[in-house]
């Protein structure tokens, strides 16, 4: 995808930001394990890189998905969280409780905003949450099924 700098990719920058900023964060915090990542090229919508954590003791599993974009989308990241009972999506949760505020710092124009911000700005509202509404959630004291919006890609 794009560049913030000679040196750095933005793909980069969010692999640098889950290594070194949200995984010790997830692990000191909530007891959640890194398991792994995954790259998936996709000419569609974009490229998408998936970082995925384990909670062994509750058995739950954490996963966020940054997708690089293109022409006709944008970039953007989705959190999800899965157990025996389903699958929440973080931005459909957000969306369902009418805190439709909160789901713009869920995505990024590259040509109206400046991208390397908008990564930067989605860990500090990410941890805050994670703090914050979505706390009983990570922590396994609640859990909603939610369904993807699927934007129209469906």
């Amino acid at each position: 995808m794009g560049k913030l700098s000679s040196d750095l990719s933005i793909e980069k920058l969010v692999e640098k930001k889950m290594k070194k900023d949200l995984t010790p964060f997830l692990e000191r915090c909530f007891d959640y394990e890194f398991k792994g990542e995954n790259f998936t090229p996709d000419t569609l919508t974009g490229d998408y890189y998936e970082y995925t954590f384990i909670n062994k003791n509750l058995d739950l599993e954490l996963t966020v998905l940054f997708s690089t974009g293109n022409a006709e989308y944008e970039c953007h990241f989705s959190i999800f969280l899965e157990n025996d009972a389903g699958r929440l999506d973080m931005d459909s949760l957000l969306r369902k409780h009418g805190v439709t505020e909160k789901v713009k710092n869920f995505s990024c124009d590259p040509s109206k905003q400046v991208v390397g911000k908008f990564i930067d700005g989605f860990f500090i509202f990410i941890k805050n949450e994670f703090n914050g509404s979505f706390k009983d959630y990570l922590t396994g004291n609640k859990f909603e099924d939610t369904p993807i919006d699927w934007m129209g890609m469906k």
